[in-house]
């Protein structure tokens, strides 16, 4: 009974929108569809935004180990090594740190990749250096961003209060466990979004190849979060 319970579970959850949190994550996705069918916005203003996501979910990520009141961490190998007993503020630390430099690293190669050019239009990625005096910078609506990002900060703060703690998700695990969560979701979802920029890329921006990055990159954001909160809702079933 509890296994086709379990297998209830996960198959609605998939692509499931019924939660607030799935509904509030479909509509905030819908923004960057709206900036380039009404407001030109750049293959690049897509990127960035995509990129500043890393930031709000490694922030709410923060916020969730300090509250995360699970199990221990016994058992848990970092760097090879045992960890029995760390307080949440080291790993706290560790995870802005570990996680900044990746978010760092994944902006340098956006804006390489896709922002900055010269002025006779070669990206750096063809022509190497170039001199601070013929930089040619991004076209960006920054209002359109801003908005954009304040909407992904509430849409995250949403599944935060209504997943993490209302339905006790912070219960269920520890500030070492949590400190890994992140990775996998970004990581599958950054990785795809970059194969697919540097495909359109390739056959030439348009309002039709910008829909179709925009509605993987959604398919795979609510796949990847109904896919989380439904392992946090299975873990309280026992077999």
């Amino acid at each position: 009974m509890q296994n086709k319970r379990r297998e209830q579970i996960k198959k609605s959850g998939r692509f499931s929108i019924s939660s607030t949190s799935a509904k509030t994550l479909l509509s905030v996705n819908f923004i960057p569809l709206v900036g380039v069918m009404f407001f030109e916005w750049s293959l690049f203003s897509i990127m960035l935004l995509y990129w500043l996501e890393n930031i709000v979910i490694g922030f709410y990520n923060v916020l969730k180990m300090l509250r995360a009141d699970g199990i221990s961490a016994e058992g848990l190998k970092i760097g090879g090594k045992q960890v029995k007993s760390v307080a949440k503020l080291g790993f706290v630390i560790f995870f802005v740190f570990h996680f900044g430099i990746f978010a760092l690293v994944h902006g340098v190669f956006v804006f390489t990749i896709f922002g900055i050019t010269s002025l006779s239009g070669t990206s750096l990625v063809n022509q190497g250096t170039i001199p601070w005096s013929e930089i040619a910078w991004p076209d960006v609506s920054f209002l359109g961003i801003l908005f954009a990002l304040l909407m992904l900060i509430v849409s995250h703060g949403i599944s935060y209060r209504k997943n993490y703690i209302q339905n006790g998700e912070y219960k269920k695990v520890s500030a070492a466990q949590q400190l890994f969560k992140p990775y996998g979701r970004v990581i599958s979802m950054h990785f795809i979004i970059l194969i697919s920029a540097f495909v359109i890329a390739g056959l030439g921006y348009s309002v039709f190849t910008a829909t179709i990055l925009i509605a993987i990159k959604t398919v795979i954001d609510l796949f990847t979060h109904n896919r989380e909160h439904t392992k946090m809702s299975m873990s309280d079933m026992t077999y």
